[in-house]
């Protein structure tokens, strides 16, 4: 158990949602204007995740499907327990960029608070990884053929936990406190995420916190107000605190 001080409006420490194969939340097509855009276009995605099974690759958070054209990012657990990212460019003709932290692995049944930051300057576009609040490096960095001029955009949903209304790479386990940064936050501001600091400049989504928001509708708890509907996913109290 991660001791951490953690602590929402009410005094409620933080909990979490519990995904079984097939569960997953919709936010809709939102954000495009955080993820897309040329150089100087940066954002950051954390989260807490606690997997119950690494038997296969899960998405925790994407804005993907297979449609052409309709590819933007995803955010996965490798089932080595690596975490990665790939980005789109154009979907038809699979412009992508591709990195995956490889030195710290996250393992079943244990939480661990993840995220990387998006920060492109006109040649790599993903920036750094963190587990627990600490750098995760090496990065491999792999790129295919074509150009890249940054994140296409696509009007698919932004999921929770698989792809395509988790029919695909579901996320089995735990998910609690995603974070979504309109900047490339630094290591520092990670760690004080990881530390339990209420870190919330340059947020615009923040989605599973303390409150047990019931079976249907999730509320965006930043400057934001896109809520998730909720599929599936049921409110747990088992805690990264």
């Amino acid at each position: 158990m991660i001791l951490n001080p953690y602590r929402f409006s009410g005094g409620a420490d933080l909990a979490s949602r519990s995904f079984s194969s097939g569960d997953y939340i919709d936010m809709g097509d939102v954000l495009d204007s955080v993820w897309t855009g040329g150089v100087g276009t940066q954002f950051t995605i954390a989260m807490w995740v606690k997997p119950s099974s690494m038997a296969a690759d899960s998405f925790v958070f994407s804005k993907i499907a297979l449609a052409a054209g309709e590819r933007a990012f995803y955010f996965r657990i490798r089932t080595g327990g690596q975490i990665a990212v790939v980005v789109y460019e154009d979907a038809n003709n699979y412009r992508t960029r591709q990195s995956t932290a490889t030195d710290t692995l996250v393992t079943a049944n244990t939480w661990y608070h993840i995220g990387f930051t998006y920060s492109y300057n006109g040649i790599n576009p993903i920036g750094n990884f963190y587990i627990n609040g600490a750098a995760s490096t090496p990065v491999t960095y792999v790129g295919d053929a074509g150009g890249f001029a940054g994140i296409q955009n696509t009007t698919t949903p932004v999921q929770i936990g698989g792809r395509e209304e988790g029919t695909a790479l579901p996320f089995i386990g735990n998910i609690a406190d995603i974070r979504v940064f309109d900047d490339a936050i630094g290591s520092a501001n990670m760690l004080d995420l990881y530390n339990g600091t209420d870190y919330r400049t340059n947020l615009v989504g923040n989605w599973i916190t303390a409150v047990d928001d019931g079976a249907t509708t999730l509320p965006d708890y930043s400057i934001n107000s896109n809520a998730g509907t909720n599929n599936g996913t049921t409110y747990s109290t088992d805690s990264p605190l």
